[in-house]
């Protein structure tokens, strides 16, 4: 007795429906069409051969396995689709905001130049105060005045609208002078806490002499421009995509640093570790042991003097 079934051939002219009724509050079938309260859907469904070159029967459980993996696909692709609209909307800020943060970073770059530029001239003013100590702080306010007026505002509207709509020059200008401003503004802080540390440590020895400040504080100058270089030359615009990792997409300026690679040594990780080491590690050190020093003398000197008096 011949086997009654269908072939493949037979399949390619007629399609196997799966009629499927679910509650109208379902999503994502394929299809659907409303009927009485109730969604109904057509669903194909993936079947193969057996060894007599047939296709086999489909049992209830084929189908609802079918249907199951089929609701886990359209869940899998809701989820990733929200996730991808969350992360599209992660940097997206209110107006209001960038208008309150705009005034606020305005307001302490404005006090950042116009307070030191008062210093400034108030040194320069009064001859006496042109003394060692002040030269260094006039030094130290310079240094924060470049950091108010060139580095502050640019970077300040770069992070806050995630791209670089100012000119190209800027890009690299505006790293360089943080650099530079940061590591002067340490080592002003370095120089004077040792001149502090002399003064009131070993006052009877020869103070700084206007000349050999000077060299100090070029020198002092000469390391923070060391120290920005590396940004001037690695700071470039380019064009990166408006939602991160759709490199299809639209693009947008942004100012970066790409860093070269050289062997195995990442170049960036070295070059802002260099930067951690001189602008923090070796200040804190050298500033905690000349206060440390000048505080233990000063309280050892009172403890003496009181003993002397006691004594008297």
């Amino acid at each position: 007795m011949r086997r009654s079934c269908l072939t493949v051939a037979e399949l390619r002219e007629s399609t196997w429906t799966a009629t499927c009724s679910v509650f109208s509050s379902a999503v994502g079938l394929i299809d659907t069409e409303p009927t009485s309260g109730k969604m109904e859907s057509r669903y194909f469904i993936n079947v193969s051969n057996d060894d007599n070159g047939c296709l086999r029967s489909l049992s209830s459980d084929d189908i609802d396995t079918d249907i199951e993996t089929s609701y886990a696909e359209i869940i899998c692709n809701m989820t990733r689709t929200a996730a991808q609209q969350e992360d599209d909307e992660l940097y997206y800020v209110p107006t209001y905001l960038i208008v309150l943060l705009s005034l606020l970073y305005g307001l302490i770059a404005l006090v950042a130049v116009v307070g030191n530029a008062v210093v400034l001239a108030a040194i320069a003013h009064s001859h006496s105060m042109h003394t060692v100590t002040n030269f260094f702080i006039a030094n130290l306010s310079a240094a924060d005045a470049l950091i108010g007026l060139f580095s502050i505002p640019f970077q300040f509207q770069a992070a806050l609208l995630q791209r670089w709509d100012l000119p190209k020059l800027l890009c690299k200008v505006a790293p360089f002078v943080k650099e530079v401003s940061v590591s002067v503004s340490v080592l002003a802080l370095v120089v004077v806490s040792v001149d502090r540390y002399f003064a009131v440590v070993h006052p009877l020895r020869r103070r700084l002499s206007g000349r050999v400040a000077t060299a100090v504080m070029l020198g002092v100058w000469l390391v923070g421009i060391a120290s920005g270089l590396p940004s001037a030359v690695v700071f470039r615009v380019v064009s990166v995509p408006v939602v991160y990792g759709d490199d299809d997409g639209p693009k947008k300026p942004f100012c970066m640093a790409e860093f070269p690679r050289v062997g195995s040594v990442d170049v960036g990780a070295a070059y802002r570790l260099l930067l951690v080491v001189l602008q923090y590690f070796v200040p804190l050190v050298a500033i905690c042991f000349t206060y440390v020093c000048v505080m233990q003398h000063v309280w050892m000197s009172k403890a003496s003097d009181i003993a002397y008096s006691r004594s008297h």
